[in-house]
């Protein structure tokens, strides 16, 4: 036996090994040699751990074979060994000085291993038992004092100490890997909440760095959210720099609000709509492409504004139209009298001023009219066929040429009539932006299955910028004498053949596209 100083510093050095060591089978392997020092005439130590069919299987000891059998081979089964029975429902140490003379342990181990005397410890902590340890010498009797069998007890309840702690860990983990697993799972969750936005979406923090930015985020330059992930913003889009994205995402990130605004992209010939939030880190933005919406807005707008003057037309065309007839009528009387024929050329003059203010009304009321009225299957290429000598002759005489591509369409419902103006004022408007020797175009032909396209092509400059937003506006126009309503009846008479109007423009030219709906 070792004296009490070292049986002390043995066991405070263990005491220390239970607390940093986080590996069971190296904790308990410290153990079974601290009992075998401190019990020095102990030929065999063992520590059996529970199984889940109820046995206790040897996990760790010395020596580590005995009569040719390893540790972990040796199974104690509660229903053979009384002893180890009574050990784990009593939880009570049990020394047997002499195995011939008690017949609770098993006797095959008995015999197997020639033992002589035993020492039986359950490895608990408090009411829980985490397993068995058991001592005896080879084929001699132990001849154990009650001093040596508390001195191994201290030992044993270290283990206990040191089993429980590898199971609150082992619990500890399973908790935070479930913990991970679940938070994995919502992290998904909302991962893919955010993905299935068709809209753009981002997060940047306060460094203005991208943080998150989801598939649908449109990104110059054929970039990717991996290209951009962790770089700031105003690097990734240098041209936003100074523009309103640029003041509001600062109006935000400062006064921590949410904000809402559209403007036009830097980059590509769009709008957008921002949404932008504060979070704690910064702030993230939800993205939308409302170009469609404008034009839209933008065509409902013209579209109101034809009404209007539908119905200023309306209300005045009557009221204008006959004392104009009856001023006509005496402006010719006038004219037939001899004694006021030197003013033949001021009565003429009049009337063309009154025949042109009545071809105004009359384009009033066409632009006004919004119901869809006199519709027969006709063929586009044939009305395009009748005025093609109009156009033909009006083109040579401004010494520029007229192309036509007419290719194999199906018939549409059109109302004829409308359909030469709509096609007459887009010409004209094509050979006013063009010089002498360039060439119109005008082309037919099918989109899909369910589209037919007009197309009328100048060789023009181009429409400025300005301009086109006010392009159809009734009144406007940048032709010295014109009233601004050509195109404007146009966009009505496209209304009424639930057609649209669309516009590519640039420096080689202007191409406007009406395309109706089989």
């Amino acid at each position: 036996m070792l004296n009490e100083q070292t049986r002390y510093s043995r066991l405070a050095n263990l005491t220390k090994i239970i607390n940093t060591k986080l590996d069971l089978r190296e904790v308990l392997q410290h153990v079974t040699t601290a009992i075998s020092e401190e019990i020095v005439q102990c030929d065999a130590v063992g520590i059996y751990l529970p199984e889940k069919n109820g046995t206790f299987r040897g996990f760790v000891g010395k020596p580590d074979v005995i009569n040719g059998e390893t540790l972990d081979m040796q199974v104690i089964d509660l229903e053979r060994d009384l002893l180890a029975k009574e050990v784990v429902e009593t939880k009570k140490t049990i020394y047997i000085p002499d195995t011939t003379k008690d017949h609770r342990p098993d006797p095959r181990s008995m015999e197997a291993f020639k033992i002589n005397s035993l020492l039986a410890l359950p490895i608990s902590y408090g009411e829980e038992l985490f397993g068995l340890a058991f001592l005896f010498d080879y084929a001699i009797p132990m001849n154990l004092t009650p001093l040596e069998i508390q001195s191994v007890e201290a030992y044993v309840n270290m283990a206990a100490v040191a089993i429980r702690n590898a199971k609150n860990m082992e619990q500890l983990e399973s908790m935070v890997e479930e913990r991970t697993k679940e938070l994995a799972a919502a992290n998904e969750k909302v991962t893919n909440v955010i993905e299935s936005i068709t809209d753009g979406f981002f997060a940047l923090n306060k460094e203005w760095k991208f943080v998150y930015i989801n598939q649908h985020q449109y990104l110059p330059a054929n970039r990717t959210r991996e290209d951009v992930l962790g770089k700031n913003i105003w690097e990734v889009l240098p041209k936003s720099v100074g523009t309103v994205m640029y003041e509001e995402f600062h109006r935000a990130m400062t006064e921590r609000i949410a904000i809402q605004f559209e403007a036009p992209s830097a980059y590509d010939d769009y709008w957008y709509e921002a949404m932008v939030y504060p979070y704690d880190e910064g702030i993230c933005c939800l993205f939308k492409n409302v170009t469609e919406k404008r034009k839209y807005e933008e065509e409902l707008k013209r579209l109101s504004n034809l009404d209007l003057i539908g119905q200023m037309a309306a209300g005045i065309s009557h009221e204008i139209r006959n004392p104009m007839t009856t001023v006509r009528g005496f402006l010719q009387l006038l004219k037939q009298e001899g004694k006021y024929e030197k003013h033949d050329g001021l009565f003429e003059l009049l009337i063309e001023e009154l025949d042109r203010a009545n071809s105004i009304i009359t384009e009033f009321l066409s632009i006004g009219n919004t119901k869809t009225s006199d519709l027969q299957m006709y063929d586009l290429n044939s009305i395009i066929q009748e005025i093609a000598p109009l156009i033909e002759i009006d083109t040579r005489n401004q010494n520029k040429t007229v192309h036509f591509d007419l290719h194999d369409i199906p018939e549409l419902l059109l109302n004829r009539n409308e359909i030469r103006q709509l096609i007459i004022n887009l010409y004209r408007n094509g050979l006013d932006a063009m010089c002498k020797g360039q060439v119109l175009t005008i082309r037919t032909y099918k989109e899909d299955e369910n589209c037919v396209v007009l197309a009328v092509q100048d060789q023009g400059e181009g429409i400025r910028s300005e301009i086109i937003e006010k392009i159809g506006t009734p009144f406007y126009t940048t032709k010295d004498h014109g009233t601004g309503l050509g195109l404007g009846i146009c966009y009505a008479i496209a209304a009424r053949h639930q057609a649209k109007i669309e516009m590519q423009t640039g420096s080689e030219g202007t191409t406007f596209f009406v395309k109706f709906s089989k």
